[in-house]
């Protein structure tokens, strides 16, 4: 890709942080924010830019609305295709997601991002965990199942 294309890529994209990818074909609705300000990103054309209004809205906020079951259901009833599925980006603008003043925003994204956390502490420590079980369950399983040596019958008549 020469400078120009490569320009012309950026230029398009106009990433920033606090920006919301939404996967608008295939894994349509899948979202994710941009957590610093990139530097030579570009996103394909399947691929939506959203860019919150911090006035009126938090982007985490926006980004756990369109996680939402409720908006997914409407997201995957608007999109269009055979095999590979996609939403337009004058769809997706029609999604009505109802948006509290920003200090009960504020709330919501505290407490979610507390459940996200802790769900991904309990994921991580999970293998851990199995791994834990495994050898408890070799353990006992080897101590159950190891027995002394049978004494043969006669051996124990003339005892």
């Amino acid at each position: 890709m020469d400078d120009d294309a490569l320009s012309l890529c950026l230029k398009r994209s106009n990433l920033e942080k606090d920006d919301i990818l939404f996967s608008g074909t295939g894994t349509i609705g899948k979202v994710s924010i941009i957590k610093e300000n990139p530097n030579n990103w570009a996103i394909k054309e399947g691929i939506y830019s959203i860019k919150p209004n911090k006035k009126i809205v938090f982007p985490r906020f926006l980004m756990f609305c369109f996680e939402n079951l409720n908006i997914q259901n409407d997201i995957k009833s608007k999109s269009f295709g055979g095999i590979v599925k996609s939403i337009s980006m004058n769809d997706l603008q029609q999604i009505l997601i109802p948006i509290p003043p920003l200090e009960i925003q504020q709330e919501i994204v505290k407490i979610l991002d507390q459940f996200s956390l802790l769900t991904t502490d309990l994921l991580a420590g999970i293998p851990a965990e199995i791994k834990a079980r495994k050898k408890q369950y070799e353990y006992y399983r080897e101590k159950l199942l190891t027995f002394k040596p049978l004494t043969p019958q006669k051996e124990v008549d003339k005892e």
